[in-house]
């Protein structure tokens, strides 16, 4: 099936993207390849990416377009999840999605600024616009893929080659007695230090039966290698997968880190992952507003 979405996607890159209200302008785009599965291929519009810069050297942030292709089932899943009624999975799969993101690359996050579905003929079918954030987290979803992509390219390629499966890791994984099962992950682009802080990001999930995320929280802590470690940041999604950040000023902001506890494990690899000689690019990639270009 890969093969066959392979090659369906090439017949793809030609295809205009720049848009008005209804219909995309024919307009030829440079489409980089970032990801592809059973169900959906991503391309990055890499040379019209706008990266805004905080100081001379430094991006806090870029805006980039993407543009999705669909096998059939992907199509039908992205009608399925976005609601688009009316939109007939026969029509989007022979023609194509696009999205506009931001990437911001301190926290993490990514912006849906623009989603839009088209036909084959560049006719738009439907249209969602927000502001919905997420964080980018497992190395295969195309998100972490087109964050590695971009932080390889304006940090010189020194970091990344496209879809390297570098993402977050797994790491601790409980069911309760109702057989509930919550997994916390820990993104590995969201790993920095800053003078003798460890910054990181924790997002636990809260797992349907079908292994689907039913809840989700974003935890950014910083540690400083002592007993205990600073809640920086809350924040949890909303029913529509919108990121909203939780008010801690009645809430302790530093809690004590428990001998054998699964944060005391997670403090633990994260110190030493910045202090790994072999790490030394990926942790020095930023500066104090944003990533640093070279």
């Amino acid at each position: 099936m890969k093969k066959i979405l392979s090659l369906f996607l090439v017949v793809l890159l030609n295809v205009c993207v720049a848009i008005n209200a209804n219909k995309c302008y024919a307009m030829e785009r440079n489409w980089q390849w970032i990801k592809s599965d059973d169900y959906c291929g991503y391309f990055i519009d890499v040379e019209n990416a706008i990266n805004h810069q905080v100081s001379a050297n430094e991006v806090d942030y870029s805006d980039v377009w993407v543009k999705v292709a669909y096998t059939y089932q992907g199509a039908q899943n992205e009608i399925d999840y976005y609601k688009l009624s009316g939109v007939n999975p026969a029509v989007l799969k022979d023609g194509y999605g696009l999205y506009k993101l931001r990437l911001k690359y301190l926290t993490g996050e990514v912006d849906y600024l623009y989603l839009g579905f088209y036909d084959s003929n560049g006719n738009l079918l439907r249209t969602q616009s927000g502001s919905s954030s997420t964080i980018y987290s497992d190395g295969d979803t195309f998100l972490a893929s087109i964050m590695y992509y971009m932080s390889s390219k304006l940090t010189g390629g020194r970091e990344f080659t496209v879809n390297e499966n570098k993402g977050a890791i797994r790491y601790w994984k409980k069911t309760d007695y109702s057989g509930q099962v919550t997994v916390f992950l820990l993104p590995r682009l969201a790993i920095r230090k800053d003078g003798g802080k460890y910054n990181y990001v924790i997002n636990t999930r809260v797992l349907a039966e079908d292994n689907s995320t039913e809840k989700e929280v974003v935890q950014y802590y910083s540690y400083d290698g002592g007993e205990e470690v600073e809640v920086v940041r809350f924040a949890g999604y909303d029913d529509d997968w919108i990121l909203h950040t939780v008010d801690l000023s009645n809430r302790p902001k530093r809690t004590e880190i428990v001998p054998g506890s699964y944060s005391e494990s997670i403090s633990k690899f994260v110190v030493n992952y910045c202090d790994d000689n072999a790490n030394v690019d990926l942790i020095n990639r930023f500066g104090k507003k944003g990533i640093i270009v070279k």
